[in-house]
């Protein structure tokens, strides 16, 4: 290898650190301030990162925010399905377990979080993103998790065959919602546990998610509204027929 191929490997190598060491800085500001608050300027400042480079590197705040973002995304989808298709592959492509699929779907969230600081840091990002309502979050969610999260609702409705598919998209985001919300490491279920449960322990949360969601798509569909609307009328009374005289 000549001098100059190697001088531009090295020139290589540099600039892909440079850009991982700004979406790791990123990737902690940003889950610590969201989107709106946080700035190219707080990144610069509080991980000594020339502000100059951020620009040259992603253009602007959105852009940054996106290769966060979809970093770690992409290698959660990746795991989810591989674990999807080896558990597909194994049935010989019959509908698998409910608990099966979710597990697929959870456990790759909490393999992420044990490998340290930066993955708990996407989590919590993940949250704040989730809960953004601006076309901005919508788009980067959809192109993160829209293809993924299909092929787990289709999936899931093959294994619910008593479900509407709309209950099953309902029970999916429901599901979302609450595994988000263990692993996302509030003290709430400290405090309401009186100290019992611990929210840093996450395989206690992924044990306790899996038969709570497992369970929910079991249940049966719900009433309709019809259903309801007439459950909740008072039946028409009857008219009093007259008694002839005889």
């Amino acid at each position: 290898m000549n001098s100059a191929v190697k001088t531009n490997n090295r020139k290589k190598r540099s600039s892909n650190d440079t850009r991982e060491k700004i979406i790791d800085a990123a990737e902690i500001e940003f889950s610590k301030k969201g989107f709106e608050p946080c700035s190219l300027r707080t990144i610069s400042d509080f991980h000594g990162i020339n502000l100059g480079l951020i620009h040259y590197y992603f253009g602007g705040k959105e852009s940054l925010f996106s290769e966060v973002f979809l970093r770690r995304s992409t290698a959660l989808v990746n795991r989810r399905n591989q674990l999807l298709s080896d558990a597909l592959r194994e049935s010989k492509d019959s509908p698998l377990p409910i608990d099966k699929i979710i597990t697929c779907f959870l456990k790759p969230s909490v393999e992420m979080i044990k490998e340290g600081e930066g993955p708990k840091a996407y989590i919590r990002l993940q949250v704040l993103v989730r809960a953004d309502t601006s076309d901005f979050a919508r788009r980067l969610r959809s192109q993160a998790f829209g293809a993924s999260n299909n092929i787990f609702i289709r999936e899931l409705t093959r294994s619910c065959p008593h479900l509407p598919p709309t209950s099953v998209v309902w029970r999916f985001s429901a599901m979302v919602g609450a595994f988000i919300h263990f692993i996302s490491q509030t003290t709430r279920v400290n405090e309401l546990s009186g100290g019992l449960a611990n929210s840093d322990d996450i395989d206690a949360a992924f044990a306790e998610v899996v038969p709570f969601a497992t369970g929910g798509f079991e249940a049966p569909p719900p009433i309709s509204n019809q259903a309801v609307k007439s459950a909740a009328q008072p039946a028409p009374r009857r008219k009093r027929v007259a008694k002839s005289s005889s």
